[in-house]
């Protein structure tokens, strides 16, 4: 059993036995892990050990082979995102990246995009006036690294091209727009703005830091929810738990 050290964030905390818990991170080096961390929930002199949701660390874990499970020995803080908790928005923002690292990476397989993406954007929701913004952002740009963004540039359907104007139809089960002579074919589609496909297309080739420079109208936005709930609800095989929170 080999001791190791990453930087990580800690998604999901779930109680085990009488005195411990199971610590579901996304690390930087290993990708989405089960740590043990035992005697977590005993109080001891200088306070309980220092594992909470939603927090940036480096640990120390015991690297156990052939098991899902592993020793949680050290947990050292090194940002917390208060701006996460003094905020109901933001809060909901921060849980929904969590689920969607929970639901959508493998354990030991690690992708330091994806990592970096989820940092940045905790950090992002912390201090932004836009957090609606900045997690469609994250949402855009997370479908991209893990190769599921939808086509907006002509119909998935047939791949032909959408009509010039007007609204469009978007199916997630079929890949992204539809064209108007294909849309009987597709029942599951909704009806978006042509601006809400131009929006996804801005968040996702805007830089992060940059998103919230971005002219998104109520209605867009609304659109732009729309799709990308459609989108996760097929990847997933359900609906997220914390879509219902989120405008």
């Amino acid at each position: 059993m080999a001791s190791q050290k990453t930087r990580a964030l800690t998604l999901r905390i779930t109680d085990y036995r009488e005195t411990s818990q199971i610590v579901t991170v996304y690390a930087r080096d290993f990708g989405r892990l089960s740590l043990l961390a035992k005697g977590a929930k005993r109080k001891r002199k200088g306070g309980p050990v220092a594992v909470d949701l939603l927090q940036l660390v480096d640990v120390v874990f015991i690297e156990r082979q052939h098991a899902r499970l592993h020793l949680l020995t050290e947990n050292r803080l090194i940002e917390r995102y208060a701006g996460l908790r003094s905020d109901l928005v933001r809060g909901y923002a921060g849980f929904f990246v969590a689920e969607l690292l929970v639901g959508l990476t493998e354990e030991h397989d690690p992708n330091p995009p994806i990592f970096e993406l989820a940092t940045r954007t905790l950090h992002m929701l912390c201090e932004t006036d836009r957090p609606n913004v900045v997690l469609h952002a994250f949402e855009v740009k997370l479908l991209r690294l893990i190769g599921l963004f939808p086509r907006l540039d002509g119909c998935a359907w047939c791949g032909g091209e959408l009509a010039a104007s007007g609204d469009v139809a978007f199916a997630a089960t079929s890949g992204g727009a539809v064209c108007r002579k294909c849309t009987a074919s597709v029942p599951e589609r909704i009806v978006v703005s042509r601006g809400a496909l131009a929006a996804l297309n801005k968040l996702a080739v805007s830089p992060l830091n940059r998103v919230e420079r971005l002219r998104i109208s109520g209605t867009i936005a609304r659109d732009v929810r729309k799709m990308l709930s459609r989108q996760w609800m097929h990847i997933l095989g359900r609906e997220p738990r914390m879509l219902r929170y989120l405008t």
